[in-house]
Formats: structure tokens, C-alpha cells, sequence
């Protein structure tokens, strides 16, 4: 849309209408609302909606540039003026801090620049004085309507105000309206009318009585008149016989082919001229000449053998017709009944025939052999009235009969009420003259509706090359008069096994829609058990009322199912509207789930305004799936359900404002992976599961709804379920996300997930836009707990003062064991911590001493560690110094338990070194001074540190301060993997 400019232009038209009836004329200058314009039927105002409906231009600013007044009826010989008087009012307030929204001040600058032309307009059409008249700025009439009654307006002497003035006045005339005069005009009669007069009253002139001087009104016989010089019989008397007209010595002549006349005296007789040598009575006349005059100047007899009317013709043996001469007969070939009328008009492969002895084929039957493919046009491309299922069933015979060929449609419309299908094992393609202008309706219900393929699976040979069945629908628009009038397109591939020739399926400029208001389709395209399908450049439409938030009629837009492990599905530059399901995965019949379809392509299409744009409820998952380059705008969701791999990239997501809460854009759910049984290890990992991966990268994700809906949530609610993610990347997004709901969800089933590089916006701002659960396991257990590549790491810590302390060396009494606090003068107690968080299962060996331990997969190499404590002396007493150590070290021990002196062991010397940990060694350590009854801490942090499988690290306490001291509760031990070295 452009933007709104007003410029400078007039803000009425008005157009003259002739005899030709009109309905429609343009708004040539923009306005905002219909309510602007004001439409003139000659003077009499309309009302919109009651006489007239208005329609614009929309622009980008608000309003419309131009637009139509469209009349309710037709009008002829009047004038029809549009003019705009835009609404003055302001409707918008702009905040006096925050954003700014320019478009809606466009939108308000432009209605005052309207209303000044308007207003400029209307004072323009005012009497009023020239620029170079200032002593036209005095006007003054009167206070009141009393003081004006029966006053006419004048000016006063100076030629300046304009008053009210009583009485009479006198001026010169410069200009007269030649539409009127005055009542003083005279009409006056001249000689011979009368009724003449002023024009103070209506007139009727008329013919003045004669005065005869001889006579009078009445009727005469031969009359005598005298006329005056305006025609007027003024004098009038009968005559006798023969007077007047110059008496009787008139003349009446014989002309050409007549004799007789003379004097018109006495009664003169004329007859018709005789023609010397043609009177006789003649048989079968011949050689006849007429002349100018239609007369027969010449005759002969013609030949004595002539026919009696009464002779009959009749046709006979292949003929039928005929009848007696009395008139004209028509004789033609007979009607052959024993071809039937499905056979008649198409073309017949190999067919057998009966011939008569007059070579008419009496009898026609398609033959059993082909005669290579056909292109079958339906009635030979002209629609017949009411429905053509016979015509095309007739033309699909044909089809069969050659092994294959084209199906044609003609332009136009071509109903049928019931259901075709196409013969398997065949190649066949039904094509249209194209979308718009081909239109195949289905009246019947949905059990006698749609194309049905019977596609069999199994091998045909075509161009000479084995190959399976390939079926082309293109270039028509498929219509249903029904309500869930069934499935319009329905590839139902039964046969058909894994490693048998496989068939193909094209669909290409195809629209599927409802025929009117209320009719839709119960699904558009289903492909079961298909492999290799492809629909491209199609629409499917399936809206089941106009306006309204549910307007979603057809159930599935298009259904992907296999059992038999069909493969490859390819959806590219279609619009799917108004479905519940505009794609929908599924496994129906209890099929076996290891043999379900995979491989769903999507790029460059459109899903607006369906509950849910893609949906599997595949109880085995979908297998591999990718979209791209393609606009969701969905009430409900736009990919939601059970995959297993999927690649989602540069796409536009939106939600709709009516959206309600439970709206997700996109979630990847796995709560169906427990149920699924193991399948044979090497087709996805070790111990037979699938392996769900999922990428989301690219994005642009847009919310309309106030509704907190949810952007991408990958993963199951229910925690503990059992079922984990192995992979995730979601990466390189943008979120521009409105009120409540999370941008990103990773719930905690998810393993070894990257997020990098999104970016959110909100004005308002967003709480918990992002949530991660991935850290946080099942409440006292290690299982399910996430991995992150981009973050993997780990945390312990003491969830009570004291809790476990445990003394490796001497805990008082000579010998290792447990006590109540860090006695003094050790460098080797341990407490029992607690798991914080964990990506992976660094803490499932935690055990009593707070252990961090590698996973034994090599998937760690490097990493860092850290720990942080308080400590406090419990009190003063004998050998209490006045400045003493507390403190905390890390030490790292190889999977046998032996205690490593430094990170790395890099050095020769080092190689043969083998500790318990009870020296000073460590691979972080940290010790703070503490003063009798107060607070002691450490904090420590390694540098990078070589793991192997099964290494651990334990953080020891120290204490030489002279007393014991108590390790407080939140005392922290953590691990960091580090990638990429």
C-alpha cells in the first residue's frame, strides 16, 4: 500500500448520466472514512448504505487515496456530485514520553490538511470581495432576525456595510436572468386568436370566431368559398352538378395494357387488354414470358410425363425419412443402436465392431489391447448441463484401454455427483485449461466425491523402462457443494512396500476450495503410503464461513500417512488457508512404527488463518523434516507435535490476535518416545532408540496475542518421562515478542543443547522470556538432566552447616572418620554436598564426599573447577592464636583414585607420581586469615585442567586457626567443561 499524500486538488466532482444506466463513479481525491463523502442524486441528497455503498483505495497512513460510490440502483438522465466533508475531530492523543507513533500523526496532519480544503472549498462557493477590496471588511446587518423581518440587503451610501434596508429601490439593470421575466410581460393576440394578456396568470390562445358573410358553420355540397389572406373561409355557399373543377370535359385515357375510356360526361368503362396468341388451355406450361407489367406474353405445353402428388419417398435399408410429395421430405442415415451412447464422441482403442453389408458398424466394444497412451478430452471439451459422470467415467475407460494418458477438462464448469477413480498401475494426468478457468464441482456427499488413485505399487512399464505409477494433476480448480464434502484428492497407495518400484505423485496449479459459503472440503490431498510426492504452486482453501475468528472448515489441508515407510513429500510454493490441520502427520491404523513416513519438505509457503499449520500426531514421531522460507500467521500453533528430526530456518512466524494462551509457534513434544519399542541398533543408537534432534535457526518471531502465548518449546511437561532430546540448536532468531509467555522453552529432557545469538525485544518488556530447565533433573535424582555443548557444566553444594564432615586423615581420635566441625590442624576434611545443577551426570557419583566426576563417553577433555566456603571458630580456648588459616583446596584424582600433584602431569619427572590427596597438592586452592570467633573464607578457581574417563575432583577444608570452626551451609563446589581445545 502507498502512502496517503494530500495534495492539492478539488474535493467535489460531479458527473452527468445519460440514457445509459450507471451504478459506479470514481472518488477521484482522497478521504479517511465513507462517511467523508456526501453523494447528490441531481439536488437530492442519498444515504450510504440505503442508496449507495462506498469502497477505497487503502493507504499505507490510514484512509484511501481514491475510491467508488457504487449506487444500490441505476440511474439515468441526472447528475451525480460527490463531495467530501471530511470529520472534524481528532481521535488520537500522542503520549508525552515513550514511543512515538509517526504513522498515526501522518495519519492526523493529513485529515487537517483535508479539512482546510474543504473549509476553502465551501468559503470559495460563498458571495464575497475581491482581495484589492478592503472596504469589503465592513459587513454589518443586524443583531436580530426580528430587526431583518421583511427587509430586503443593500448597502449603505459609502458603499462599505451591508445592511438591511426597508421600503423600495431603484437601479440599472446590467444583467438579466434569461430564465425568467417578468409578470408585467405581455402575451397579446393578433388578428384571428384571442386569450392574450399579462403573464400575472396562465394563457390559452386560440382561433378567433369568422364572421361569415355569406353562410355560416355547416356542411355543403360543391361549395363556393371565399378565403381571406390568412386561409380563413370568410363567405360559403353549396354549387350545383358539374360546377367547380372545371366541369365535366375531362378525359379518361387508356394506358398500356388497357383499352376503353373517353369523356368524362357520362360513365367511361376500361378493361384489360387482350395478348394475341396465349389464350388456350396448356398442360404443364413451360416457356412462359412476362413482361414489366406481370403479364404472360408467350406460353407452351411442357413434357406430358409428370407425377402425381400423391407419389411417397421413404428411406430404407441404413436410411430413415421421407413421405409424400405433397411437400418438401428429409431422408437420413438411421440411428445404430448398438452403439451405446457413453461410446459415442470418443475416441475407442483397438475396439470390436459389427459392419453391415453397407459398411455402416452397427455395434462398437472397447478392445482388451492398447494402442499406446491417450489424451481423452471429456465430451469432447464442452461441459455438459448437469452432472458429466458418465462422460468422464467414459473418458477414463478410454484412458484404461490405451495403458495410460491425459485426462482433459475444457474451460468451463463441469459438475458430477459422484466419486472417479483413477485405474491403478496406469500413468494418468487430469489437467484443466488452468486454476480460475477449469472448474470441476463435486455435488455428491463425501462418500461420492473427489479424484480417488488407486495406486497400486506395483511395477509398469512405460517409455519402455520399468518403472511405478506416476500420476500428474494440474491446471483446474477442484470444488465441493458440500459441508465435509470428503477428500478431494485422495492418493491411497495400498499395495505399496519398501523396495518395490516406487511410484510418484505431481500436483502442480491446483486449487481446492469450497464452491460457495459453508462448502469445504474434509481434507484436500491425502497421500497414503505414497513416496515421491510433489505439490508446487497450488492453493488450498478450506473456509467454511466468511468473517469470524473460527473459520477453519476443512478438517486436513493435506495428510501425510505411511506404514510402509513411504518417503519423500515436497511442498513448495503453496498457500494452505482456513484448515484445522493444514498438514497433518500421522500413522493411522496401528501401523508399525518403525516403518512410518519420513522426509517432509516445506519451502516457500503460506499457513494463515488455520488452527494449526503442521501437526504430527505420529505415535513414532516424524522422521526428518525441514522448512524454510516460508509465512505462519495460525490461531492455535504453526509446528506442533511428535518429530523426531527437524530443521527449521529462516522463516516468519506471527501470532494471531485472537490466539488464546494455549498457543505454541513451534513445539517439538516427546512425551510418545517412551512408548516406543527398541528397534535394531544401527538404525538410529545404541539400544534402539530414535534420537530426536531439533534446529531452529534463522527466524523471525512475531506476537500479536495478549494471550501469553509460547514461541518454541522443545520437550515433554512432565518431568522424569524418560524420553531425551540428544541434540538442539536454536540459534540466530529474532523474538519480538509482546506480553506474557516465553520466547524459548528447554524443558528438562533435553541433552546437549546450543543457544546463541537470538535477540528479543519487547517495549513493555517481557518477564521470563527465556526459560531453561534443562539444569534442573527430577527432584533427588540424576537421570534426564541435560547436556549443553555450549555450556555443559555442573554444581555441588552444603545444604546445612556440617553436614557429612568427614576427616580423611584424623578426626580427632587417631584414625580417619566422621565429626560435627572441621576440627583444628587438618588439611583433609571432607562434607556431604548436594547437587545444585548438572547438564550431564558429573554429579551421580557425588556420594558422601561431594564428588564432580568425568563421564566415561571421552565427550570431556578439558575443564574448570572452583569452589567457595565460610568459616567460622566456634569459640576462644586454650592454643587459640590471634591469627590463624581457614581455607579450601580442589584436588583431582584419575578414575583409580590416585590423586594428581598438579592439572597435567607435562613433566617426565611427574610420570611415575602416585598420592592418596593428602598432601598440600591440589588443583585450586585458597586460604583466608581468621581472628578467634569470627569469619573465615576461600574462594579458589583452577586454571584449565586435562580430564580423562572417570576422574573426579573432591574439595578438602583447612583449618589452622588453633580451634575448630564450623563450615557453613552454601559452602559451593563447581565444574565447567571447556570446548573446542
Amino acid at each position: 500500500m502507498a502512502d496517503l499524500n494530500i495534495t492539492e486538488v478539488a474535493t467535489r466532482t460531479q458527473y452527468t448520466v445519460g440514457s445509459a444506466s450507471q451504478t459506479t463513479f470514481s472518488i477521484p481525491f482522497p478521504f479517511f472514512q465513507t462517511k467523508d463523502i456526501t453523494v447528490f442524486d441531481g439536488n437530492l441528497r442519498r444515504s450510504e448504505t440505503a442508496d449507495y455503498t462506498i469502497t477505497g483505495t487503502e493507504a499505507t497512513d490510514g484512509g484511501f487515496s481514491d475510491g467508488t460510490v457504487t449506487l444500490n440502483a441505476g440511474v439515468t438522465n441526472t447528475t451525480i456530485t460527490l463531495v467530501r466533508n471530511v470529520t472534524q475531530e481528532r481521535t488520537t492523543d500522542f503520549p508525552p514520553s515513550g514511543g512515538f507513533n509517526i504513522r498515526e500523526l501522518n495519519k492526523q496532519l493529513d485529515q487537517i490538511v483535508a479539512t482546510h480544503q474543504d473549509l476553502q472549498r465551501q468559503i470559495d462557493q460563498k458571495i464575497g470581495f475581491l482581495d484589492t477590496d478592503f472596504d469589503g471588511d465592513q459587513v454589518e446587518i443586524t443583531a436580530t432576525a426580528t430587526d431583518r423581518s421583511n427587509k430586503y440587503l443593500g448597502f449603505d451610501p459609502t458603499g462599505r456595510s451591508i445592511i438591511a434596508k426597508d421600503g423600495s429601490t431603484s437601479g440599472t439593470a446590467t444583467t438579466i436572468d434569461p430564465s425568467k421575466v417578468p409578470t408585467t410581460t405581455r402575451v397579446d393576440t393578433g388578428e384571428g386568436l384571442t386569450g392574450g394578456g399579462a403573464l400575472s396568470s396562465s394563457r390559452t390562445l386560440e382561433l378567433d370566431n369568422v364572421s361569415f358573410g355569406q353562410g355560416g358553420p355547416g356542411q355543403y355540397t360543391n361549395p363556393n368559398v371565399t378565403v381571406d389572406r390568412f386561409g380563413r373561409i370568410i363567405s360559403i355557399q353549396s354549387g350545383s352538378g358539374g360546377s367547380g373543377g372545371g366541369g365535366t370535359t375531362g378525359q379518361l385515357t387508356a394506358g398500356v395494357g388497357l383499352t376503353g375510356g373517353g369523356a368524362m360526361s357520362a360513365d367511361v368503362r376500361v378493361d384489360l387488354e387482350g395478348i394475341s396468341g396465349v389464350a388456350n388451355d396448356y398442360t404443364n406450361p413451360s416457356n412462359l414470358s412476362i413482361d414489366s407489367y406481370g403479364r404472360v406474353t408467350s406460353v407452351t405445353d411442357g413434357p406430358s410425363g409428370v407425377v402425381s402428388n400423391t407419389i411417397t419417398v421413404t428411406g430404407h435399408q441404413g436410411l430413415n425419412g421421407g413421405g409424400p410429395l405433397t411437400g418438401n421430405q428429409q431422408i437420413g442415415m438411421e440411428v445404430q443402436n448398438g452403439i451405446p451412447a457413453a461410446q459415442q464422441g470418443i475416441g475407442i482403442a483397438n475396439p470390436t465392431i459389427t459392419v453391415n453389408d453397407k459398411g455402416v458398424i452397427t455395434s462398437i466394444t472397447p478392445g482388451t489391447g492398447t494402442q499406446g497412451f491417450a489424451v481423452v478430452s471429456v465430451n469432447n471439451g464442452a461441459p455438459v448441463s448437469g452432472s458429466a459422470s458418465t462422460e468422464i467415467n467414459a473418458a477414463l475407460t478410454t484412458i484404461t484401454t490405451n495403458g495410460g494418458g491425459v485426462l482433459y477438462f475444457g474451460p468451463g464448469n463441469w459438475e458430477t455427483n459422484v466419486k472417479h477413480t483413477i485405474p491403478a498401475s496406469i500413468p494418468v494426468r487430469i489437467m484443466g485449461a488452468g486454476m480460475g478457468i477449469t472448474f470441476v464441482k463435486f455435488t455428491g456427499n463425501a462418500a461420492n466425491a473427489g479424484f480417488e488413485f488407486t495406486m497400486s505399487g506395483t511395477t509398469a512399464v512405460q517409455g519402455g523402462v520399468a518403472d511405478g505409477q506416476e500420476i500428474t494433476v494440474q491446471d483446474l480448480t477442484i470444488q465441493t457443494s458440500q459441508a465435509l464434502g470428503g477428500i478431494a484428492l485422495n492418493f491411497n497407495q495400498t499395495q505399496f512396500a519398501e523396495g518395490a518400484v516406487d511410484p510418484s505423485v505431481c500436483i502442480d496449479r491446483v486449487h481446492i476450495e469450497g464452491a460457495t459459503e459453508g462448502s469445504y472440503w474434509t481434507t484436500h490431498v491425502r497421500f497414503f503410503n505414497t513416496p515421491h510426492a510433489k505439490l508446487e504452486n497450488s492453493l488450498l482453501n478450506g473456509r467454511k464461513a466468511i468473517g469470524g475468528v473460527q473459520s477453519a472448515g476443512t478438517t486436513s489441508g493435506i495428510i501425510v500417512d505411511s506404514p510402509n515407510k513411504a518417503t519423500e513429500y515436497h511442498v513448495s510454493n503453496t498457500q494452505i488457508f482456513f484448515c484445522e490441520k493444514a498438514i497433518l502427520c500421522e500413522l493411522s491404523g496401528g501401523g508399525n512404527i518403525d516403518a512410518d513416513a519420513e522426509g517432509l519438505y516445506i519451502v516457500n509457503c503460506g499457513f494463515v488463518a488455520n488452527d494449526h499449520a503442521i501437526y504430527s500426531t505420529n505415535p513414532a514421531g516424524f522422521l526428518s523434516m525441514q522448512v524454510s522460507n516460508s509465512h505462519f500467521n495460525n490461531r492455535l500453533g504453526s509446528i506442533v507435535g511428535n518429530f523426531i528430526q527437524a530443521i527449521v530456518t529462516g522463516n516468519n512466524f506471527y501470532t494471531r490476535p485472537d490466539a488464546p494462551s494455549s498457543h505454541t509457534v513451534i513445539h517439538f513434544d516427546t512425551a510418545f518416545l517412551p512408548a516406543i519399542p527398541t528397534s535394531s541398533p544401527g538404525n538410529y543408537a545404541p539400544g534402539g532408540r530414535k534420537i530426536p534432534s531439533f534446529v531452529v535457526n534463522g527466524n523471525f518471531f512475531v506476537n500479536n496475542s495478549a494471550n501469553n502465548c509460547v514461541a518454541v518449546v522443545i520437550g515433554h511437561s512432565a518431568t522424569g518421562a524418560g524420553e531425551t532430546i540428544e541434540g538442539v540448536v536454536i540459534s540466530n532468531n529474532f523474538f519480538q515478542w509482546s506480553q506474557g509467555g516465553h520466547c524459548i522453552l528447554i524443558r528438562s529432557t533435553i541433552r546437549n543443547h546450543t543457544l546463541t545469538g537470538n535477540r528479543f525485544t519487547h517495549i513493555g518488556g517481557t518477564p521470563n522470556i527465556y526459560e531453561n530447565e534443562g539444569s534442573h533433573g527430577p527432584a533427588g535424582s540424576n537421570v534426564a538432566n541435560p547436556a549443553s555443548v555450549s555450556g555443559r557444566k555442573a554444581m555441588l553444594y552444603l545444604a546445612s552447616d556440617n553436614q557429612g564432615v568427614y576427616d580423611h586423615f584424623d578426626n580427632g581420635t587417631g584414625s580417619p572418620g566422621t565429626g560435627s566441625n572441621l576440627i583444628n590442624n587438618t588439611l583433609h576434611t571432607t562434607v556431604a554436598l548436594s547437587k545444585a545443577y548438572d547438564s550431564d551426570t558429573f554429579t551421580n557419583n557425588a556420594g558422601s564426599f561431594g564428588r564432580l566426576t568425568i563421564p566415561s563417553d571421552n565427550s570431556v577433555k578439558w575443564v574448570r573447577v572452583g569452589g567457595t566456603a565460610v568459616m567460622t571458630q566456634t569459640g576462644t580456648g586454650p592454643g587459640v592464636i590471634s591469627v590463624g588459616v581457614l581455607g579450601i583446596r580442589i584436588v583431582h584424582f584419575n578414575a583409580s583414585g590416585v590423586a594428581q600433584q598438579v592439572g597435567t602431569d607435562f613433566a617426565s619427572s611427574w610420570s611415575g607420581y602416585a598420592s592418596n590427596g593428602l598432601g598440600w597438592g591440589g588443583v585450586a586452592i585458597d586460604t583466608g586469615s581468621s581472628q578467634p570467633s569470627h569469619v573465615g573464607g576461600a574462594n579458589c578457581v583452577s586454571g584449565l585442567v586435562r580430564v580423562n574417563n572417570g576422574d573426579y575432583f573432591q574439595m578438602f577444608f583447612i583449618n589452622q586457626s588453633g580451634i575448630a570452626a564450623d563450615i557453613q551451609e552454601g559452602a559451593q563446589m563447581w565444574l565447567e567443561v571447556i570446548e573446542g581445545i
